[in-house]
């Protein structure tokens, strides 16, 4: 925790002052500024009290008025603006520790050849949030009570006993890399989370982590890049499992005119972009409809991988304006079998529908993490805007 000083003074006597404590969110770059107390007593100072968690001190000269810069206290959540600078009139609740993420090995997806993604900050530790260094034992029983099994059904599916599992989990047995690999699969555990249980098992990881342009991960990116390119004229992208933008085609452009420019600013988080009253948002015709699927699916997604920053970030979706939020009118064709993305382009409304592709089997981090974003036309109006667009676009 460092100190710094502010250009202010108490008077002659020592006594209780005032400071700023100061938290960057390294995954949203949002910075919090709590009040927090402070007494400068000529040799040092220290926290008061009531100010920010964990011991402070430094040198400070007699009656100097100081900042405390470090996290705020977890007494409870703090209100601060959204990320990526939409002003003070849209607010959310931040705990102190969610977004506090550490970085590790970034995607790198349009950005110079195995050079790191500004969207760094996945966790390297075991969800969920609060128990990321905590025993192996600890995080196995989180992620079975997460999965809703229990100490029987999961001990018969990996063909031990439930003592054993006991035992692992209560810190008396120290289980073996084979066993937590064990675990992990019948539990679903994501790569990242597995290499996660061994270390704090003591075993090295077992699934690599590359950037999308490490030699290694050549076949991936081509991959990637085709299916991307080939889906013109219709959108296509790419995104981490943070929602966060890799890679586009040119159709995109149809669908983000007009958003803010603070938001396409990278990292661009598309689910943010979607859903933002600067975004992309006022130009959803559907948008109560959109929004409650969008919320869903990121809803889903954190509760089975237990991240930290997929929780804080539905909570922020769930904070923008809700739209219409009135029940769709009955619709004909492809809208009865799938939601669609009905959106404004100049004086039509367009209709998509989206689909996820994945990659099968990944044995790497970031590949198990990737995923294509492409839609396609739902009627032959919204086909023909599309080739009209990408025909103006050449």
């Amino acid at each position: 925790m460092l100190l710094a000083p502010v250009n202010e003074r108490q008077d002659d006597r020592d006594q209780p002052g005032d400071g700023i404590a100061t938290f960057t969110m390294k995954k949203s770059r949002t910075i919090m500024k709590v009040p927090v107390s402070i007494t400068a007593s000529g040799a040092q100072v220290r926290c008061a009290p009531d100010g920010p968690a964990g011991p402070a001190a430094a040198r400070a000269r007699p009656r100097e008025r100081l900042a405390v810069m470090g996290p705020p206290s977890a007494a409870g959540p703090r209100m601060v603006d959204y990320p990526a600078g939409n002003g003070p009139r849209y607010r959310r609740r931040l705990s102190c520790q969610s977004m506090a993420m550490t970085g590790q090995h970034a995607i790198a997806g349009p950005h110079p050849a195995g050079g790191p993604h500004p969207a760094d900050g996945h966790t390297t530790a075991g969800h969920p949030a609060d128990g990321r260094h905590a025993p192996v034992g600890h995080q196995l029983r989180s992620w079975r009570e997460r999965r809703r099994l229990s100490q029987l059904d999961l001990s018969l599916r990996a063909g031990i006993s439930a003592r054993h599992l006991s035992f692992v989990e209560t810190g008396r047995s120290r289980p073996s890399s084979g066993l937590i690999v064990r675990l992990s699969e019948e539990l679903d555990v994501p790569l990242r989370d597995r290499n996660a249980l061994l270390l704090a098992g003591g075993f090295a990881p077992v699934h690599p982590e590359h950037g999308l342009g490490a030699p290694s991960l050549s076949a991936v990116t081509e991959a990637m890049r085709q299916v991307i390119t080939a889906h013109m004229p219709n959108p296509a992208l790419a995104v981490d499992g943070h929602w966060e933008l890799i890679e586009a085609n040119d159709a995109l452009v149809a669908l983000t005119t007009g958003s803010a420019a603070h938001l396409l600013e990278p990292p661009v988080n598309v689910l943010r972009l979607s859903l933002h009253p600067d975004g992309v948002a006022p130009r959803i015709a559907n948008m109560g409809q959109w929004r409650q699927h969008v919320l869903g699916r990121v809803r889903r997604q954190a509760d089975r991988t237990g991240d930290p920053f997929l929780a804080e970030l539905f909570e922020e979706l769930r904070g923008y304006p809700a739209g219409d939020a009135r029940p769709p009118a009955p619709e004909t064709g492809a809208e009865e079998v799938a939601i669609p993305m009905r959106i404004r382009l100049g004086d039509e409304e367009l209709s998509f529908l989206s689909t996820t592709t994945v990659f099968g089997s990944p044995l790497d981090v970031t590949v198990a993490e990737l995923a294509i974003e492409s839609f396609y036309p739902a009627d032959e109006r919204t086909a023909a805007a599309m080739r009209a667009f990408a025909s103006t676009a050449h």
